[in-house]
């Protein structure tokens, strides 16, 4: 029996088959059923970004906590239990997730993820540069598989539809915000299985993080799992540009010449014209 806070839990899915097999499949069998299931169906690209999407399902939402989460995310019988007990001890907070990234000592800094989980349709658990935890930790910022905000913090600060009207980076934008408030950015150590766990980039993507680096000037690094970039302009149009072809053909061939020299760069691409 679940006596604590109430959860809103906030999906937008696009295939029915998979919201069922995961998101639905985990809710069911959840021991804290003190919830309520707010789902935003986009399979007709009704909502063009995952913000204004999102911001619509929290419009109607009454619950204590909001979780904003993918449709494909497998959640065991204990996390809103776990996560409810968590959130109570930590107190104030702006955000929590359930896989977070912080930067290490070197220069500049590395990102190293923060809690492990399962990623994939094999369910791997990636180990390598990750950082598990036994108790919740603070981050620079957590994955947007999976984000629960206070109600009270969400109604005075909800997700940027101008600054994120894409797919991408609506969490990383909204942790920028909360520290820029100072308000504590949390990952909760609890595994969960994520069926999709790879970051898919593109030219959108990259066009949304010029516009987060020119929201905030004063930031150096841009956090998320597995990757960070410099927070500069040069380097996001250096990223614009390598998605046209033929700059990226140049920019490999380039980078191949310094690592492996101009003799072996030309016997690789000639056996590769020969594939073709």
């Amino acid at each position: 029996m679940c006596d604590s806070p109430q959860f809103s839990i906030i999906s937008v899915y696009n295939d029915e088959e998979i919201l069922s097999e995961f998101l639905l499949k985990g809710l069911r069998n959840q021991t804290c059923q003190n919830f309520e299931k707010i789902l935003v169906n986009n399979s007709d690209g009704i909502y063009s970004s995952a913000a204004s999407a999102l911001n619509a399902g929290a419009d109607d939402a009454s619950g204590k906590y909001y979780v904003f989460i993918h449709q494909d995310v497998l959640l065991p019988p204990h996390y809103l239990e776990e996560a409810m007990n968590y959130l109570n001890d930590i107190g104030e907070f702006g955000i929590a997730g359930a896989v977070g990234v912080k930067g290490d000592d070197s220069v500049p800094p590395r990102p190293v993820d923060v809690n492990i989980i399962q990623t994939g349709l094999n369910k791997t658990s990636r180990e390598s540069n990750v950082k598990n935890i036994s108790d919740p930790a603070e981050v620079e910022a957590v994955d947007e598989l999976l984000l629960i905000i206070p109600a009270k913090v969400f109604s005075k600060e909800n997700f940027s539809q101008d600054i994120c009207n894409g797919w991408h980076l609506y969490g990383i934008e909204f942790c920028l915000r909360m520290k820029s408030v100072e308000k504590q950015i949390i990952t909760l150590p609890i595994e969960l299985w994520h069926r999709d766990g790879e970051l898919k980039r593109n030219w959108k993507h990259d066009l949304t993080l010029l516009r987060i680096i020119n929201e905030y000037d004063n930031v150096d690094r841009i956090y998320v799992p597995r990757h960070s970039w410099p927070a500069t302009r040069t380097h996001v149009i250096y990223r614009l540009l390598r998605n046209i072809p033929i700059i990226n053909i140049v920019v490999r061939v380039i980078h191949s010449i310094k690592k492996n020299g101009l003799y072996d760069t030309l016997r690789l691409i000639s056996k590769r014209l020969r594939r073709i």
